[in-house]
């Protein structure tokens, strides 16, 4: 059975998601070596009266933040390029749906919403998975 659909919106939210994990990285990087962004955070600090927290604190916490991202949407690529496998193959349609929907469930809320346009193309691709597995009678 062709599986065009599913393979077609699972590849969309690949690209999303590895757009995604690139831009967290190029971020990442680019507050890392930005004095601008220092001065921001030093700005935010006075302008709040915080004394608690430094400037370097603030811009080390949106690194971890972008490497986190970045690396939540990696996952959610490998992901995607396994349940691909998985569709193409045709022997585990089933698997590779409930994988489908999983990653983006969780895609969704690790990414703290970010990558809502990905897990979109992902959970079509295994909701179209399911339920065509459910209609042809095809068990895991």
């Amino acid at each position: 059975m062709k599986r065009t659909s599913e393979i077609l919106f699972s590849v969309i939210g690949i690209i999303l998601f590895s757009i995604l994990f690139v831009g967290s990285l190029i971020l990442s990087n680019s507050i890392q070596n930005n004095s601008e962004a220092k001065e921001l955070a030093q700005q935010f600090l006075s302008d709040e009266n915080i004394i608690e927290v430094s400037v370097e604190q603030i811009i080390k916490f949106l690194e971890n933040g972008l490497l986190y991202i970045g690396v939540i949407s990696l996952i959610c690529v490998i992901s995607g390029i396994i349940s691909i496998v998985l569709l193409k193959k045709n022997e585990k349609p089933n698997v590779a749906g409930k994988l489908l929907i999983t990653t983006a469930t969780l895609g969704a809320i690790l990414t703290l919403f970010i990558g809502i346009p990905a897990c979109c193309g992902y959970l079509i691709a295994g909701i179209k998975t399911i339920a065509r597995n459910r209609k042809m009678g095809i068990s895991a």
